[in-house]
């Protein structure tokens, strides 16, 4: 298994309803707090395609270890966020512009998502499909757990970006700069907060010892021959 974030950020610090870690001084002073945008994340799947071309060592070197060192298969995973939303402006209350964001929506989807199975084992029937059904098992988890946790994380979203609050700015120009600034680190940390959700998933119920255990002993053990000659 594969994640890639787009736009990644560090670990977002939890918020509390009704509290934003994104108002400046500048904002708070010149704009007054105005109505809860209405916001939310819009998530749009779609199914895997299937590559079985990389190498054994590729997908080692690009996944998480199914097999003590070895990946057998990789389920790749790149997620896409791109922001609408609308502005209303204001003057400061010292000069200057506020910038509110209105209507926003996080339009989450897969940039890539590719099931891999190692292509050193397009010649084993019974290893190929017991490792895709692993990979698979990843997809299925995907498709039950994102929507859920995008749903819950757009409970948050209007909290990210400052639940009313107005974004300080010389003039338009630079208030809407502000403002798609705060939209980008709600994004960011919404994204990061998904990516964190779903490895520990992942971890917790497919990616286990007792997993790596049973396709060990699949087909007879087969797998452990191939790999003790395989150079």
């Amino acid at each position: 298994m594969l994640l890639v974030l787009a736009a990644c950020a560090g670990q977002p610090a939890a918020i509390a309803p009704g509290a934003s870690t994104v108002v400046t001084t500048p904002d708070a002073q010149n704009c007054p707090r105005g109505v809860v945008p209405a916001a939310r994340i819009a998530f749009a799947s779609r199914p895997p395609r299937f590559d079985d071309t990389a190498s054994l060592a590729q997908l080692s070197r690009e996944g998480d270890l199914a097999f003590g060192r070895v990946a057998l298969g990789l389920t790749e995973v790149k997620l896409s966020l791109d922001a609408q939303y609308r502005i209303r402006h204001a003057p400061g209350l010292t000069g200057g512009i506020c910038a509110y964001p209105a209507d926003v929506v996080l339009h989450l989807g897969y940039a890539m998502r590719v099931v891999h199975v190692a292509r050193e084992f397009a010649d084993q029937p019974c290893l190929h499909a017991a490792i895709l059904a692993h990979e698979m098992r990843h997809v299925a988890l995907d498709d039950a757990l994102i929507p859920r946790e995008a749903a819950r994380l757009g409970q948050a979203l209007s909290a990210r970006i400052g639940d009313g609050a107005g974004f300080w700015g010389r003039d338009a120009a630079d208030a809407d700069r502000r403002s798609a600034h705060v939209i980008a680190q709600a994004g960011a940390a919404t994204v990061n907060a998904l990516g964190a959700a779903r490895r520990r998933a992942h971890a917790q119920r497919i990616d286990t010892p007792a997993e790596e255990a049973r396709i060990g002993a699949a087909c007879g053990g087969r797998l452990r021959q191939l790999l003790d000659r395989t150079p």
